[in-house]
């Protein structure tokens, strides 16, 4: 008897479950449709959209604003994932919405606009953060640096054209007269600002910055017979990163920076021509008195010593520029 009582039960959930199945696809159908059927003009309807970037660029300016101040690591990756979280609700929140009656343009672009903006940062942005605390060691490990934030830059900026393109032909094809937060708008600005400014000047100074440290470092080994050779590419560095910051000459921002790379170069221009030939021949020679050694030794460490207080200072006035820039809110 309990073997047939179970054997009913069975088949009775099972034919209630059929009966369910139909009643739910109804009910969720019905749902969808009460939800995309719930804006009453195309205007109200876009306004979904501008809420989601509203929440998107508010996290996205704490991150980006955090890296290039240099904040400590913890803080910055903690900023990127608060940016991937957004960027993945408003993802699931704008799919939910759906098109707008037939115009699908707005909805379908929009998702994948925030797609490319969730791999930028989860991939592209990561793997800049990983090369964020070696950065300064040397000029490679600068230009590795800018490379990857470039690549990460590039494609959420790409995101980000993709999603006011689609938003710039609803409002069109709707005859809306579309207004963007022109404070947000500002707050990019000032950062592509301060961004390419501090990028150009940082990777100009550090050229020349790491033809310095070869000569120090190959004064200091066994094998000095290329100092003449470095001194060479100290030169063509210098001359290189002169023509470089050269555009910023006439800049309308804060120019203490590109004063401060100005300077350094020109110190070592003079260093180059007054007094680093006839070091590295003094260097060279083994057959020097000790009284000419030391005085060598003296010039040499004298260099070396005002080479990195240019180092400290520039990367001080880096910093005092930004802040200057982006002040804590």
């Amino acid at each position: 008897m309990l073997i047939a009582e179970a054997i009913f039960v069975r088949y009775s959930n099972i034919s209630l479950m059929k009966r369910l199945i139909p009643l739910l696809a109804l009910l969720v159908g019905l749902s969808t449709l009460s939800y995309a059927q719930k804006y009453k003009n195309p205007e109200q309807y876009l306004r979904e959209y501008s809420t989601q970037n509203r929440k998107i660029h508010k996290k996205n300016l704490l991150y980006l604003k955090s890296s290039i101040k240099g904040d400590d690591p913890r803080k910055v990756a903690r900023y990127r994932e608060m940016v991937i979280e957004q960027l993945k609700d408003s993802r699931t929140y704008i799919t939910r919405v759906g098109p707008y009656g037939d115009q699908d343009v707005l909805n379908r672009e929009y998702i994948a606009g925030l797609t490319l903006f969730i791999d930028a940062f989860e991939n592209d942005f990561g793997i800049a953060e990983e090369l964020t605390a070696n950065r300064f060691n040397s000029y490679d490990d600068l230009k590795k640096y800018y490379d990857a934030v470039f690549v990460a830059e590039g494609k959420m900026m790409d995101a980000n054209d993709k999603m006011e393109a689609a938003e710039d032909y609803f409002a069109k094809m709707n005859f809306i007269n579309l207004v963007r937060d022109e404070e947000v708008e500002e707050e990019y600005e000032k950062l592509d600002e301060v961004t390419l400014y501090t990028r150009d000047m940082t990777l100009s100074f550090y050229r020349a910055g790491a033809q310095v440290r070869r000569f120090i470092e190959m004064a200091a080994s066994d094998n000095k017979d290329s100092l003449q050779d470095v001194l060479g590419d100290l030169r063509k560095a210098i001359k290189e990163s002169k023509a470089e910051i050269a555009e910023y000459a006439n800049f309308e921002g804060n120019s203490k920076l590109y004063k401060a790379t100005l300077y350094y170069l020109e110190e070592l221009s003079d260093e180059v021509n007054n007094n680093l030939g006839t070091l590295a021949d003094q260097i060279q020679n083994d057959f020097l008195d000790e009284k000419e050694y030391k005085k060598v030794q003296k010039n040499y460490e004298r260099f070396q010593a005002r080479n990195q207080e240019l180092v400290e200072e520039f990367l001080e006035t880096r910093s005092e520029l930004i802040m200057d820039y982006l002040p804590e809110d």
